[in-house]
């Protein structure tokens, strides 16, 4: 039989096409990924490596750990940050050693957020510079798996989709937590799968792993409640399962030392600390205007922009509507040290700009560029503080 020397018009039309779909992919997964990859890959040519991602804290140098001080991690940041702990308990991850509670700033509240210790430890065999390098790699693991859970669930195919994919991996909560090796990202991206798998068993297990990587991951709970489902097994397996670890949990962790601080600290009433933190943000603005402190005076705008795109866009039948809603609840009582310089805040409302972002790329509404950037233009600069660390001014 002789074969046609040439594929039909339509076939050769239909290859192009997805040719051009392909290299479209590629260079929107290029651009979205170059800042943070290049970020990442960076640290192995200063000193101390991956271990400037934790930010250790010159302060809290004499009560580290012996191991750790042995290490001499970088402590360019005089009282580092919350990683610098939680890398520490990975070293024990039943928190048993007597000096922990000295070398941790408050052990009872860290120990809620086990879950990323526990990963470490496990990756570094419990040796002090593979568990603590494993530690520092671990946010951009999660990165990674929150990347491609977007383009799986939102198979994108036009710009305006990929901008929202952009928005929900760039945002200033996500590389704050990125850069600093913090529990926020990886806790989001948990609840996002959660939400993606919440009619089979891997989203129960996400959902259990969130709540022992950050305790607001209660709040996506409503993931895993299915308006449509009936019946108290339905209810048992959606929530009774995923929280019992946690509870298990959190009660072996009320034995430790009380702590300096709880996290109620984090909560204030309803409102109490918003508008200060809005009117300090015109202060500081128009006192010495920057991008930084542009940035800052718009991100109490965006994140509430993002909460009432949720209630007035109700989709209860979404389990991500579903998850990034008790989230909005939690943007009306946060408290002054959260919204100090709004960047506690965007962290810990990752979850909602992820909802938000995943929910207006499934059903872009009539005004689509219009919400796009009043919910995210305020959220640019944990990358734009990436940038200043590259060195491009």
């Amino acid at each position: 039989m002789n074969l046609p020397s040439r594929l039909p018009e339509g076939n050769r039309s239909e290859g192009r096409a997805k040719r051009l779909h392909r290299l479209r992919t590629l260079a929107w997964c290029v651009a979205i990924a170059f800042v943070p990859v290049l970020f990442f890959g960076a640290q192995f040519w200063r000193p101390g490596k991956l271990l400037n991602l934790i930010e250790f804290g010159e302060a809290n140098e004499v009560k580290s750990l012996p191991e750790v001080r042995a290490l001499a991690p970088p402590r360019v940041v005089f009282s580092g940050y919350d990683a610098q702990f939680y890398a520490q308990m990975a070293l024990d991850p039943t928190l048993r050693r007597s000096d922990l509670p000295a070398a941790v700033d408050s052990l009872r509240y860290r120990s809620r957020r086990i879950l990323l210790s526990v990963i470490a430890w496990v990756a570094g065999g419990g040796s002090t510079l593979p568990t603590i390098t494993a530690f520092a790699c671990l946010n951009m693991l999660f990165w990674l798996a929150l990347f491609g859970g977007l383009v799986r669930c939102l198979k994108p195919a036009d710009t305006r989709t990929w901008a929202c994919i952009a928005a929900a991996l760039l945002t200033t909560g996500v590389m704050d937590s990125f850069r600093r090796s913090l529990v926020d990202l990886p806790a989001a991206t948990l609840l996002f799968f959660a939400a993606e798998w919440s009619l089979v068993v891997g989203g129960g297990f996400c959902l259990a792993a969130a709540l022992l990587t950050r305790e607001t991951s209660i709040l996506g709970l409503g993931s895993r409640i299915d308006p449509a489902a009936a019946g108290w097994r339905r209810w048992l397996w959606g929530i009774g399962l995923p929280l019992a670890p946690a509870i298990v949990w959190w009660v072996y962790g009320m034995n430790f030392p009380n702590p300096r601080f709880s996290g109620v600290e984090n909560l204030a009433w309803p409102m109490q600390r918003v508008f200060p933190r809005i009117g300090q943000g015109f202060i500081d603005f128009f006192e010495r205007p920057n991008d930084r402190r542009l940035f800052l005076l718009l991100t109490p705008f965006c994140l509430f922009f993002q909460a009432a795109f949720l209630w007035v866009r109700r989709r209860p039948a979404s389990p991500h509507w579903r998850c990034g809603l008790g989230f909005t609840a939690l943007l009306l009582v946060l408290g002054h040290t959260v919204w100090a310089g709004n960047i506690g805040a965007a962290r810990a409302m990752i979850p909602l700009t992820i909802a938000f972002n995943v929910l207006l790329a499934q059903e872009p509404p009539k005004h689509f560029w219009a919400c796009f950037f009043a919910g995210n233009c305020g959220l640019l600069w944990g990358l734009r503080k990436l940038t200043l660390l590259l060195g491009w001014h």
